[in-house]
């Protein structure tokens, strides 16, 4: 989300921040009431009920969270690492 990426973000200029904020890799079609349940929550704090998507969600994440060099905190990416490997198992 956005919000999580001001610590990094607020030394850009605001053509990067502009960059990040409308990359494809960021940006996921999705309908209006799913994109209100997750508002601004990380993995650690909201993830999709199927457990597919809930993978694909927290690895997309994960890359952009790479890509801008923006710190993932322990309890997002164990979110992540938790839904991937619930994925793989069902």
């Amino acid at each position: 989300p956005l919000a999580v990426t001001w610590p990094v973000a607020c030394s850009w200029t605001r053509v990067e921040r502009r960059s990040m904020a409308n990359d494809g890799l960021n940006l996921r079609p999705t309908s209006a009431s799913l994109n209100r349940s997750k508002s601004d929550q990380t993995p650690g704090e909201w993830s999709p009920v199927d457990r597919g998507a809930a993978c694909r969600y927290g690895a997309l994440y994960m890359r952009v969270a790479a890509k801008y060099s923006i710190p993932v905190s322990e309890a997002d990416a164990e979110a992540v690492t938790s839904a991937c490997d619930d994925a793989t198992l069902s």
